[in-house]
């Protein structure tokens, strides 16, 4: 006879959870990391962020680096980690994968903080021109795990509006100043993760 861990099921999305997620396109979850978890995986996205630099990368802008899973079994265990993953299928179903992840890090830049337009942006690239529908449909959602300290604005936060991932369209600020209504800082711990609607209006900031 199998078996079988169970376990994962008591982190299992809740009515309320789904309510929020539902209403707001973000739910947070602190301390879904352990502080022995962000140690680690902060020492191994160093180490990642140092060979960059080694390979020309430009330290005063933001790393972006894409399909980063395969470059330790640190990151494969967060793909289908028992207190997230039983949220993801509690929104999206059982039938699911993983096809696209990104690491970021972003360092101080060294300049004063401004009001300038962040870039603002629906997840999902070309999904977001061939849909008809209003709202267009969710089709995927990301998790986001935070290692730094994000928990003030202004240290490369996340940015989000809350409820947008119902609207297809925005108007960005045609003077390039200000941002979008209602858009507010994700503050976050490190340790967090963020489960967020590809459909949200978001945009990454600077680290001032």
């Amino acid at each position: 006879m199998a078996i079988r861990d169970t376990t994962c099921l008591q982190h299992g999305l809740t009515e309320a959870e789904r309510e929020a997620f539902n209403q707001t396109g973000i739910l947070t979850v602190e301390n879904a990391l352990s502080a022995e978890q962000v140690a680690a995986l902060t020492a191994k996205t160093d180490q990642i962020y140092e060979r960059k630099i080694a390979e020309g990368h430009d330290q005063t802008k933001a790393l972006f680096y894409p399909n980063f899973i395969p470059d330790s079994p640190l990151y494969a265990d967060l793909v289908d980690y028992e207190k997230n993953l039983p949220k993801v299928w509690g929104i999206l179903g059982w039938n699911i994968y993983l096809y696209h992840a990104h690491l970021i890090v972003t360092p101080p830049n060294g300049q004063a903080p401004d009001n300038k337009t962040f870039g603002w942006h629906q997840d999902s690239g070309r999904t977001n021109v061939e849909m008809e529908s209003d709202p267009r449909p969710r089709l995927s959602l990301k998790v986001a795990y935070f290692l730094s300290d994000t928990s003030e604005a202004g240290r490369g936060n996340f940015w989000v509006v809350p409820g947008s991932h119902l609207l297809n369209k925005m108007e960005k600020p045609a003077d390039g100043i200000g941002q979008l209504p209602g858009a507010v800082p994700v503050l976050a711990k490190p340790g967090t993760a963020v489960f967020f609607d590809r459909r949200i209006w978001h945009a990454g900031t600077p680290n001032w």
